[in-house]
C-alpha cells in the first residue's frame, strides 16, 4: 500500500529534476546576431515652397528597406550597410509621391546615423478632356460610350432640345398639377 502512495511523489520529484536544468541551457544558447550593421538615414521631405509632403515613399530598392514620410514630412529609414560602419558607403534612394515628379538622391553613409533633407518638385500634367458618363468619369480616349457635342446654338428654350442628340437623355416637359403623380 505505501509503494501507490510514494509512486506520484517520486514522478513528481523526477519531473522536476528533469526541468532543474533547462534555465541553465537557455543562458548558454549560442548568441544570434540578428540585427546586422545598419544605418538609420532620418530627414524631411518637402516641396518647393518649404512645405510637408506627407506620404512620400522612400526605397532603397538593392537593400529591400523603404519608410513613408509622417503628416509633417520626417522620415526615418534604417539602411542595411554591406561594409562596416566606419566605412564610408554610397546608396541611391528613390523618393515618390503621387503629384510630385519622383526623384533618386544620392546618399554617402557614414557612421550609425545620416540626415538628409529632400525637396521634391512639384508634377505637372495637362487634362485634355473628361467625359461623364452615368457609372462615373473616364477619359475622352478611354471611353466606349457614343459621345456627341451638346451646344446651344439653337437655344436651349424648348424641353426636348437635347432629345435624339446625346446618347442616353430622353427629354420631355414635366406636367405637374394637384393630384397628378410624377
Amino acid at each position: 500500500m505505501r509503494t501507490t502512495v510514494m509512486r506520484p511523489q517520486l514522478r513528481r520529484a523526477t519531473f522536476a529534476l528533469a526541468l532543474l536544468p533547462l534555465p541553465l541551457l537557455a543562458t548558454r544558447a549560442p548568441a544570434t546576431r540578428s540585427d546586422a550593421a545598419s544605418t538609420v538615414v532620418v530627414g524631411r521631405v518637402t516641396d518647393g515652397h518649404g512645405n510637408p509632403v506627407p506620404q512620400a515613399l522612400l526605397r532603397v530598392t538593392d537593400r529591400g528597406a523603404s519608410a513613408t514620410a509622417a503628416v509633417d514630412g520626417r522620415y526615418s529609414l534604417r539602411v542595411p550597410r554591406a561594409i562596416a560602419l566606419d566605412q564610408a558607403e554610397r546608396i541611391t534612394i528613390r523618393v515618390a509621391r503621387i503629384g510630385f515628379q519622383s526623384r533618386d538622391v544620392a546618399i554617402v553613409l557614414r557612421g550609425d546615423s545620416v540626415r538628409a533633407d529632400i525637396q521634391l518638385t512639384a508634377a505637372t500634367m495637362k487634362l485634355e478632356s473628361v467625359v461623364t458618363t452615368a457609372t462615373g468619369t473616364a477619359d475622352a480616349a478611354s471611353t466606349q460610350a457614343a459621345t456627341a457635342p451638346a451646344t446651344a446654338s439653337k437655344g436651349i428654350a424648348g424641353g426636348n432640345t437635347l432629345q435624339g442628340r446625346v446618347a442616353g437623355v430622353a427629354g420631355g416637359v414635366a406636367q405637374a398639377a394637384p393630384g397628378i403623380a410624377m
